[in-house]
């Protein structure tokens, strides 16, 4: 075992094709809050992310104990490639919502586009947790889900 090791998850990057729209979704509609909001550039960026040129606007979209980073490329321009939950890929965000019925209702609403109703999770290691899947703007996959109430 290596003299290190990783201790928690800090933050999960989303590509967007339209940033103002999934700021939107992100914060009014899920309710996270913008820690910073800016645009990167330079030879610094282009060389961590491997990309000549790179020039983005990005913003840490802060929870509890985790956050999201939404991305948007001005150069190089980027190519829409969302995957679907059986590919090889980060398929899908997970976030834990206080009531899930509720969300489910006003997202719906809103517009956001849902496989399902919530379900119920009745066997298994997630035993007692409701989930349901819906879209963000780009069609990325977001999971919301309620933990179990104390009686189950």
């Amino acid at each position: 075992m290596a003299d290190w090791r990783a201790t928690a998850i800090q933050h999960v990057a989303i590509n967007v094709t339209d940033f103002e729209r999934s700021l939107g979704f992100y914060r009014d509609m899920l309710g996270m809050t913008v820690a910073w909001d800016r645009e990167f550039s330079g030879p610094g960026l282009s060389t961590m992310v491997g990309l000549v040129d790179a020039r983005t606007r990005v913003a840490m979209l802060t929870m509890d104990n985790a956050a999201i980073e939404i991305f948007q490329y001005v150069s190089p321009p980027s190519h829409s490639l969302v995957a679907r939950v059986c590919d090889i890929a980060i398929t899908h965000v997970g976030l834990i919502v206080t009531d899930i019925n509720k969300a489910y209702e006003e997202l719906l609403a809103r517009g956001v586009l849902f496989n399902c109703p919530p379900q119920y999770i009745e066997a298994g290691p997630m035993k007692g947790w409701t989930a349901v899947y819906c879209k963000d703007p780009d069609g990325i996959i977001v999971e919301l889900m309620q933990a179990p109430s104390a009686g189950d």
